[in-house]
């Protein structure tokens, strides 16, 4: 196959399998603001929710720090993050 064919690219793959190579995750965060269920959502609107489904919009609206920072810097500081699982 020559260089960068199928051969080499299977030799990388099994390379990186055997030596235990990761691809690492990206951190989210989750924005959690004092006495509120008020969630910061990815398009930069601010919503409330009732207590029922609160946990479930703040995983779902989760972000990276360059996506909270683009929005507003100011809400960095409410920045919690996200644990595996949740």
């Amino acid at each position: 196959f020559g260089f960068g064919g199928l051969n080499n690219k299977l030799f990388i793959l099994s390379h990186l399998a055997v030596t235990g190579y990761r691809v690492e995750k990206t951190q989210l965060f989750k924005i959690i603001f004092p006495n509120s269920t008020t969630v910061l959502q990815k398009d930069g609107e601010l919503n409330s929710f009732a207590d029922t489904v609160y946990k479930k919009y703040l995983i779902e609206n989760a972000m990276t720090e360059q996506e909270i920072k683009s929005i507003d810097k100011r809400y960095w500081e409410f920045a919690v993050p996200v644990e595996d699982g949740e």
